[in-house]
C-alpha cells in the first residue's frame, strides 16, 4: 500500500521559493519527489551556514581575546623595560664617562710607548742592584782598560816594539813591585797576605763573567783590615788592587801558567808568600803580537760593557 497523501501536501512550501525558480521548475522536468526534496536541502544548507557563522564568530572572539592578551603582555614588557632603563640623560652621562675613560687609556698607552724617557726609566727600574764584589769587578775591568792604554802609549813614545808585548812586560814589572810592597806592609802590620794563586784564578774568571755569585778572594782579604778608615791598610788595599788589575790584563795563557807555577812554589816553600817569576819567563809565555792585540781589544770591549752596567746600576739607585 503506497502513501500518496504526503507528496500532495508538499507544494505548500512553493511560495517560499522565488518566482523565477518556481517558473523554471517545470522546464527542468523535475519529478514531484525532487521538488519535495529541494526545500529540505535548502533548510539544511541554511542550518549549516548558520552554524558556520556562529563558529566564525566564536573563533573571531577567541582570536581577539588572544590578540588582546598578547597586546597586554607586550605592553607589560614595554612598561617593565621602560622602568628598568635609566633616563636618557643618565645614559648619555654613562656613555660619555666610558668614552673619556677609553680615551685616557688610549692616550696613556700612546704616551708610554712614544715617550723614550719613560721607557728608559722603566727598563732601569728592572736592573738589579750590585753587591760590593760586583762593584769591585766592574771597576777592575774599567780601570784595566785605562791602564792598558797608558802602558801602550808609553811603549809607543819610547819607540819600543812590539808594543803589545812591551806593554805586558812593563805591566808585569809593576805587578811584582806592587806585590812586594803589599807583602812587606802586611808583614809589618801582622796581617795575612792574600793567596796569590787564588787571586790569579779570580782575575781569569773575571775575563769570562762578572755577574757570578762566587765569593771574591780579593774582597775577603780587603775586609781583614779597616780599609775604609785606616790609612795604613788603605795603602795595602791599593797595592792589592793594583796587583789584581794587572793580573787581569795578562793574557789567559799567562794566567794559567802563572797560577800553576805559584802553586808549586808555594807548596815547596810551605809559605803563603809566592815567589814571582822573572820578566824573561813571562815574556816566554806571551802569545804572538796579533793575539795580544786581539786580547787588548776584548779588554776594551768588556770595559765599555762594564761602564754601561755600572751607570745603569747607579741610575737604579735613584729611580
Amino acid at each position: 500500500m503506497t502513501k500518496t497523501t504526503k507528496p500532495i501536501r508538499k507544494p505548500k512550501a512553493v511560495p517560499r521559493v522565488p518566482r523565477k525558480k518556481r517558473a523554471a521548475a517545470p522546464q527542468t522536468g523535475e519529478t514531484p519527489e525532487q521538488a519535495t526534496a529541494a526545500p529540505s536541502m535548502t533548510q539544511a544548507l541554511r542550518d549549516r551556514a548558520r552554524k558556520a557563522r556562529v563558529r566564525e564568530v566564536i573563533d573571531g572572539a577567541d582570536a581577539e581575546d588572544e590578540a588582546e592578551v598578547e597586546l597586554d603582555v607586550d605592553e607589560v614588557d614595554e612598561d617593565q623595560s621602560e622602568e628598568d632603563e635609566p633616563p636618557e640623560e643618565e645614559l648619555e652621562e654613562i656613555t660619555e664617562d666610558e668614552g673619556l675613560a677609553e680615551e685616557r687609556m688610549a692616550l696613556a698607552g700612546i704616551e708610554m710607548s712614544d715617550d723614550p724617557v719613560r721607557q728608559y726609566l722603566k727598563e732601569i727600574g728592572q736592573v738589579p742592584l750590585l753587591n760590593p764584589t760586583q762593584e769591585i769587578w766592574l771597576s777592575t775591568q774599567i780601570a784595566a782598560a785605562k791602564r792598558l792604554l797608558a802602558l801602550r802609549k808609553a811603549e809607543i813614545v819610547a819607540g819600543r816594539a812590539p808594543v803589545g808585548a812591551g806593554a805586558l812586560i812593563t805591566a808585569w814589572e809593576h805587578l811584582t813591585a806592587g806585590w812586594k810592597r803589599a807583602s812587606e806592609d802586611t808583614r809589618r802590620m801582622k796581617k795575612p797576605i792574600v793567596d796569590f794563586a787564588a787571586l790569579v784564578a779570580e782575575a781569569r774568571e773575571l775575563r769570562r763573567e762578572w755577574q757570578s755569585g762566587r765569593p771574591s778572594v780579593l774582597r775577603a782579604w780587603l775586609d781583614t783590615g779597616v780599609w775604609g778608615s785606616d790609612a795604613s791598610w788603605a795603602k795595602v788595599a791599593e797595592h792589592g788592587f793594583e796587583v789584581f788589575l794587572l793580573l787581569y790584563v795578562m793574557p789567559e795563557r799567562v794566567q794559567t801558567k802563572l797560577e800553576a807555577a805559584t802553586k808549586v812554589r808555594r807548596t815547596a816553600r810551605k809559605k803563603p808568600e809566592a815567589k814571582m817569576p822573572l820578566a824573561r819567563t813571562i815574556k816566554s809565555w806571551l802569545p804572538d803580537e796579533a793575539e795580544i792585540e786581539h786580547d787588548f781589544a776584548e779588554i776594551h770591549q768588556r770595559a765599555g760593557e762594564a761602564n754601561k752596567a755600572l751607570i745603569r746600576a747607579n741610575l737604579r739607585l735613584v729611580v
